[in-house]
Protein backbone atom coordinates (compact mmCIF):
# COMPACT_ATOMS: atom_id res chain seq x y z
CA UNK A 1 0.00 0.00 0.00
CA UNK A 2 1.17 3.04 -0.74
CA UNK A 3 2.16 5.88 1.99
CA UNK A 4 0.71 9.11 1.39
CA UNK A 5 0.53 12.40 3.34
CA UNK A 6 -3.17 14.27 3.46
CA UNK A 7 -3.01 17.91 5.00
CA UNK A 8 -5.78 18.87 7.76
CA UNK A 9 -6.66 22.44 7.99
CA UNK A 10 -7.47 23.26 12.00
CA UNK A 11 -7.58 26.67 13.34
CA UNK A 12 -5.55 27.91 10.63
CA UNK A 13 -2.73 26.04 10.87
CA UNK A 14 -2.12 23.02 8.45
CA UNK A 15 -1.04 19.63 10.03
CA UNK A 16 0.07 16.45 8.01
CA UNK A 17 -1.08 12.91 8.28
CA UNK A 18 0.26 10.23 7.01
CA UNK A 19 -2.25 7.39 5.41
CA UNK A 20 -2.20 4.64 6.00
CA UNK A 21 -2.71 4.61 9.73
CA UNK A 22 -0.42 2.74 12.07
CA UNK A 23 -2.35 0.55 13.71
CA UNK A 24 -1.75 1.94 16.95
CA UNK A 25 -3.94 4.70 15.46
CA UNK A 26 -6.92 2.59 13.87
CA UNK A 27 -7.42 1.07 17.72
CA UNK A 28 -8.48 3.98 18.79
CA UNK A 29 -10.02 5.81 15.79
CA UNK A 30 -12.09 2.96 14.33
CA UNK A 31 -13.58 2.09 18.01
CA UNK A 32 -14.25 5.79 18.52
CA UNK A 33 -16.03 6.20 15.39
CA UNK A 34 -18.24 3.37 16.08
CA UNK A 35 -19.18 5.06 19.02
CA UNK A 36 -19.37 8.51 17.38
CA UNK A 37 -22.68 7.35 14.99
CA UNK A 38 -24.20 6.21 18.31
CA UNK A 39 -24.33 9.56 20.04
CA UNK A 40 -26.73 12.24 19.43
CA UNK A 41 -24.59 15.07 17.27
CA UNK A 42 -26.13 17.67 19.72
CA UNK A 43 -24.09 16.14 22.39
CA UNK A 44 -21.02 17.59 23.96
CA UNK A 45 -19.94 13.71 23.93
CA UNK A 46 -19.78 14.11 20.34
CA UNK A 47 -17.25 17.04 20.24
CA UNK A 48 -15.30 14.83 22.75
CA UNK A 49 -15.27 11.74 20.79
CA UNK A 50 -14.53 13.79 17.07
CA UNK A 51 -11.48 15.46 19.66
CA UNK A 52 -10.16 11.92 20.16
CA UNK A 53 -9.80 10.73 16.63
CA UNK A 54 -8.54 14.27 15.60
CA UNK A 55 -5.54 13.91 18.39
CA UNK A 56 -4.63 10.35 17.52
CA UNK A 57 -4.27 11.24 13.90
CA UNK A 58 -2.73 14.96 14.44
CA UNK A 59 -0.36 13.24 17.21
CA UNK A 60 1.73 11.09 14.87
CA UNK A 61 3.40 13.85 12.85
CA UNK A 62 3.11 16.19 15.00
CA UNK A 63 4.09 14.50 18.63
CA UNK A 64 3.82 17.91 20.64
CA UNK A 65 -0.33 18.19 19.34
CA UNK A 66 -2.60 17.12 22.46
CA UNK A 67 -5.73 17.56 23.12
CA UNK A 68 -4.91 20.74 25.41
CA UNK A 69 -3.75 22.06 21.82
CA UNK A 70 -7.04 21.02 20.20
CA UNK A 71 -9.25 22.78 23.04
CA UNK A 72 -7.56 26.33 22.81
CA UNK A 73 -7.96 26.33 19.03
CA UNK A 74 -10.34 29.08 17.57
CA UNK A 75 -12.20 27.10 15.12
CA UNK A 76 -15.91 26.61 13.37
CA UNK A 77 -17.85 23.86 13.51
CA UNK A 78 -17.63 23.26 9.80
CA UNK A 79 -13.68 23.08 10.02
CA UNK A 80 -13.71 20.42 12.53
CA UNK A 81 -16.23 18.56 10.74
CA UNK A 82 -13.67 18.99 7.54
CA UNK A 83 -10.66 17.98 9.29
CA UNK A 84 -13.13 14.95 10.93
CA UNK A 85 -13.64 13.97 7.58
CA UNK A 86 -10.21 14.35 5.91
CA UNK A 87 -8.97 12.28 8.90
CA UNK A 88 -11.32 9.58 8.37
CA UNK A 89 -10.94 9.45 4.57
CA UNK A 90 -7.06 9.30 5.59
CA UNK A 91 -8.08 6.17 8.32
CA UNK A 92 -9.87 4.22 4.94
CA UNK A 93 -12.93 4.83 7.26
CA UNK A 94 -14.58 6.98 4.70
CA UNK A 95 -14.09 6.56 0.82
CA UNK A 96 -13.86 9.73 -1.31
CA UNK A 97 -17.01 11.58 -2.44
CA UNK A 98 -18.41 9.78 -5.59
CA UNK A 99 -18.16 12.86 -8.53
CA UNK A 100 -21.50 12.90 -9.65
CA UNK A 101 -23.11 13.87 -6.22
CA UNK A 102 -20.41 14.57 -3.63
CA UNK A 103 -21.84 11.60 -1.26
CA UNK A 104 -19.32 10.10 1.63
CA UNK A 105 -18.80 6.82 1.36
CA UNK A 106 -18.15 4.38 4.57
CA UNK A 107 -16.52 1.54 3.81
CA UNK A 108 -18.11 -0.23 1.32
CA UNK A 109 -22.13 1.19 2.42
CA UNK A 110 -23.78 3.26 0.39
CA UNK A 111 -25.18 6.38 1.60
CA UNK A 112 -24.51 9.63 3.14
CA UNK A 113 -22.15 10.08 6.45
CA UNK A 114 -23.17 12.76 8.80
CA UNK A 115 -19.79 14.10 9.27
CA UNK A 116 -21.15 17.54 11.04
CA UNK A 117 -20.91 18.00 14.59
CA UNK A 118 -23.28 20.35 16.73
CA UNK A 119 -25.67 22.44 15.84
CA UNK A 120 -24.74 24.40 12.55
CA UNK A 121 -28.73 25.46 11.11
CA UNK A 122 -28.16 28.88 9.92
CA UNK A 123 -32.39 28.91 11.07
CA UNK A 124 -34.06 31.24 13.39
Amino acid sequence: MEEKTVEIVLGGKTFPVKSPFTFKQLRVIEPAYQKYKTISREAAESYDTVAEILVVALREETPEFARSTLDGMRVTPLEVGQAFVGVMRAAGIFREPKPEDGTIIEGEAQGKAEPSIGDTSTAS
